[in-house]
């Protein structure tokens, strides 16, 4: 291209130039964006399998406790009675 041309576009070149880094920029902003997205979502499925284990723990805990609190009503009892 000859020096004229060159000038009159140089404008257009340099936006583009501009735009081009800015998209750039962008794309990596995107796809941290998915990145966080998908461990957010990740660590909600762990939470929420993190909450039912804890419930199950804890029914399990309760059944328990109601079995001892039976047999500790039995052995109040004087031993002739039970």
């Amino acid at each position: 291209m000859n020096k004229r041309i060159k000038k009159k576009y140089k404008p257009f070149k340099e936006l583009w130039d501009c735009m081009e880094w800015l998209m750039f920029r962008l794309d990596r902003h995107v796809t941290r964006l998915d990145s966080l997205e998908n461990r957010l979502e990740n660590l909600r499925v762990i939470d929420s399998a993190n909450v039912q284990t804890i419930n199950r723990k804890f029914e399990e805990y309760e059944k328990r406790l109601e079995r001892l609190e039976r047999e500790v009503k039995q052995l109040k009892k004087p031993f002739w009675k039970r």
